[in-house]
């Protein structure tokens, strides 16, 4: 079956009477270009609207979700203060010719860690990155610490709260053992080369790896901040110039050498994140 095009289901959230096939109430955000408020995925989009007079995040596919039933029940069962929990839709959208399925989650205030980590560039504080690279551990180690995983781990899926507490969105990509295994799951600058198609407890080794040490590898030096978060891949940096930057902790020492080795596991991630 052909994906159904991002513009159609853009299309089918703008006309008056949606084709929901058990949602009612649905009142899609109007930008200023007059379709609707939208952030587009690979394979998804995500719209900001109300149903029945309370703000939501909906989020429609191009193609069945695989397992989605499975993982919004299993995420119902986690700590809302980690991760936004969604509600399954089955084809449930209208869209051309089909029904899509649909994921819809409770609207959370605040902005990205993108969006932060973008922000400390601009204002040029180096000293907010260390800020943001003490805060991300924090959270990751309580991540770390349950069964499950989040299976994308980028900025872009971390919502800051306006309490500055940090949530995980998107679930669709989430690890646990009770889920079945998936294939191409995650964001590929975010995955190791040589990781595959593996679903298990590591699948975020890497982009945790990836996020702290660039966060630490900015607060030493900023000016390595060319629009792009993933500062420590050698495409972006060589490895001498990031190697040097990490000579006063051995942790951030090992972690990169851990980044750069064949496995995409990080047996100790842990207690490196822990002596950062």
């Amino acid at each position: 079956m052909n994906k159904i095009l991002i513009n159609t289901l853009i299309e089918s959230l703008a006309f008056e009477d949606q084709m929901f096939r058990t949602l009612k109430g649905v009142k899609p955000s109007i930008s200023p270009l007059g379709i609707p408020h939208f952030r587009a995925g690979r394979n998804s989009i995500t719209f900001d609207l109300t149903i029945h007079h309370e703000r939501k995040a909906l989020k429609c596919y191009t193609q069945p979700l695989p397992f989605g039933k499975e993982i919004c029940n299993y995420t119902q069962l986690l700590s809302p203060e980690l991760i936004i929990r969604p509600n399954f839709y089955p084809e449930e959208l209208w869209v051309g010719d089909r029904y899509t399925d649909v994921v819809v989650y409770d609207w959370v205030e605040g902005r990205t860690f993108d969006w932060w980590i973008r922000n400390a560039h601009f204002e040029h504080d180096a000293a907010k990155f260390k800020e943001l690279s003490d805060r991300f551990i924090e959270f990751i180690l309580k991540i770390l610490d349950q069964e499950w995983r989040h299976g994308d781990v980028k900025p872009e899926n971390i919502i800051v709260r306006r309490d500055g507490e940090f949530v995980f969105v998107d679930s669709d990509t989430i690890f646990a053992p009770s889920i079945p295994p998936r294939s191409a799951l995650g964001t590929p600058h975010y995955i190791h080369p040589l990781r595959g198609d593996a679903y298990d407890e590591h699948i975020d080794d890497y982009s945790i790896a990836l996020i702290v040490l660039s966060l630490e590898a900015m607060h030493r030096n900023i000016e390595l901040f060319e629009g792009e978060t993933m500062v420590v891949l050698p495409s972006e940096n060589p490895p001498k110039v990031i190697e040097t930057l990490f000579a006063d902790n051995e942790a951030l020492t090992q972690l990169y050498k851990a980044l750069r080795s064949d496995s995409y596991k990080i047996e100790n991630l842990v207690t490196l994140l822990q002596n950062v």
